[in-house]
């Protein structure tokens, strides 16, 4: 039944359904796009010939923000 889906994968001696996530590794901007490596589930990370990926520094953003909290009661006892 699997045999005509791409998407999905069987794993028959885990007894295990899964998505088949391939990617691509890209350099891109506004007037070109260099696929620079490639991952599929069958043969892992292929990487462009003459072409070294190394990983990025992390980044992270922690920032605050001010808030102003308006409580407005309007109860009248009559």
């Amino acid at each position: 039944m699997l045999e005509n889906h791409n998407a999905l994968g069987f794993n028959q001696s885990r007894w295990l359904l899964y998505y088949r996530n391939d990617m691509e590794i890209v350099l891109a901007n506004t007037s070109s796009r260099d696929r620079l490596a490639k991952w599929t589930m069958d043969k892992g990370l292929v990487v462009k010939p003459n072409t070294t990926l190394a990983p990025t520094k992390r980044f992270f953003r922690v920032g605050t923000a001010e808030v102003t909290y308006v409580i407005t009661h309007t109860h009248t006892c009559t």
